[in-house]
C-alpha cells in the first residue's frame, strides 16, 4: 500500500487541493544514481525503486516490463517479439501484463506510486510500420492505416480495462508523440478524425473508475490542447518550455488541467550545481502558489546527467517547497 501522506499528497494535487509540499513525478534511468543508494550487489528493479523513495519522488510515471538482459542477436530477436503486434491482444497476454505491472507496482511502495502507463494507439501504429512508411501510407492507403490505428486503439482500451478492473483510482498515462520540438507531428484535422473519438472512449471508461488520465507527449502540442480537453484528458506531461509549452498560459486558459511541469537540469544553461539549485528553487517558488501541479525533470534522469546535479535538484525541490509553503 502507498503511504497515507504520499497518497493524500498525490490525490490533493489531482483534485486541486492544497498539498503539504510540491508533489514530484519522474522517471529515473541513471546507473550511478541507483548505485549511490544501493552500493552493493546487482541493480534490479527493487534497487531502482529505492532511489525513487530516497529522493522523495511521489509518482514514477513510467517503468518498463521486466526483461532479461540481452545482447547481440538475442537483443534483436527480443525486440522483434516485443514490438507492437498488428492484432488485438489475447486475454492471456493482458493477464500477463497486469500481473507483471502489479508486481512492479508493489516494489515501489510505500513511498512512491507507480502510475499505469501504456503506449497510445498512434505511437504503436508508428512503431509497428516505421515513421516513413506510416507517413506514406496515410496518403496512399488511408483506410488500411485507419484499420491499423483501430486495432491499437482497441488494445489501449483493453489494457485500460484490465489494469483498472480491480483497482479503482490512480493515474493512467497515455504515451503519444504529438509533436517534436516546436513542430506538430500530426495535423489537427488528422487528430480530430482518426484519434480523438477513440481516445474519448478510453477516457470515459477510466473516468467511470475514478482514474485520472494524463497525456504524455514531447514537443509543443499547444495548438491541439483544446482537442485533448474535449476528449476528457485530465493532465498534460511533461510540458517542454523550450519547445513552447507554457504552463502559466495553460493554467489561465484550461483551469481544470493537472499540469506535470518539468525542468531541464541537463541543459548547458545550467553550468554547475548552484545553477541547478537556483533554477529548482525559482521554479518551485512559482509552482507552490498553484494547485493541480506536479514537478519533475525534463527528459527524465538519464545516464548523461551527473550525480551532483540530480541530488541537488531533488534536495532543492524538497527544501524549497517545504519552506515556500
Amino acid at each position: 500500500m502507498i503511504d497515507a501522506t504520499v497518497h493524500e499528497r498525490i490525490n490533493a494535487a489531482l483534485h486541486f487541493r492544497m498539498t503539504d509540499r510540491l508533489p514530484l513525478c519522474d522517471f529515473l534511468d541513471n546507473e550511478r544514481l541507483f548505485r549511490y543508494f544501493s552500493p552493493e550487489g546487482t541493480i534490479g528493479l527493487a534497487e531502482k525503486a529505492r532511489a525513487y523513495q530516497e529522493l522523495g519522488i511521489d509518482v514514477c510515471w513510467r517503468c518498463e516490463r521486466r526483461q532479461v538482459r540481452e545482447s547481440g542477436l538475442r537483443r534483436v530477436i527480443g525486440w522483434w517479439h516485443r514490438r507492437p503486434r498488428s492484432r488485438v491482444l489475447s486475454e492471456a497476454e493482458l493477464r500477463a501484463e497486469v500481473e507483471d505491472f502489479r508486481s512492479r507496482q508493489r516494489l515501489f511502495e510505500p513511498r512512491t506510486y507507480l502510475a499505469m502507463n501504456v503506449p497510445g494507439c498512434l505511437s504503436d501504429a508508428v512503431a509497428a510500420v516505421g515513421i516513413a512508411d506510416f507517413a506514406r501510407r496515410m496518403y496512399s492507403d488511408p483506410f488500411d492505416m485507419e484499420r491499423l490505428i483501430e486495432v491499437f486503439a482497441e488494445n489501449l482500451y483493453l489494457r485500460a480495462d484490465a489494469l483498472t478492473r480491480d483497482q479503482r483510482g490512480g493515474i493512467f498515462f497515455i504515451r503519444e508523440t504529438l509533436a517534436r520540438g516546436r513542430e506538430m507531428f500530426f495535423s489537427r484535422h488528422f487528430l480530430e478524425k482518426a484519434w480523438a473519438l477513440r481516445i474519448r472512449k478510453i477516457v470515459d471508461l477510466l473516468h467511470q473508475r475514478d482514474v485520472k488520465v494524463v497525456l504524455h507527449s514531447p514537443g509543443n502540442f499547444m495548438p491541439v490542447v483544446d482537442i485533448l480537453v474535449d476528449c476528457g484528458i485530465d493532465g498534460l506531461h511533461p510540458l517542454e518550455a523550450a519547445a513552447g509549452m507554457d504552463w502559466q498560459r495553460l493554467r489561465q486558459e484550461y483551469s481544470t488541467l493537472v499540469l506535470f511541469t518539468s525542468l531541464d537540469i541537463g541543459t548547458d544553461a545550467l553550468s554547475d550545481v548552484p545553477d541547478v539549485v537556483a533554477a529548482a528553487m525559482t521554479m518551485s517558488a512559482h509552482l507552490v502558489a498553484n494547485r493541480g501541479v506536479f514537478c519533475g525533470s525534463l527528459g527524465d534522469v538519464t545516464p548523461a546527467l551527473g550525480l551532483p546535479r540530480i541530488l541537488a535538484f531533488y534536495t532543492a525541490l524538497g527544501e524549497a517547497t517545504v519552506t515556500g509553503l
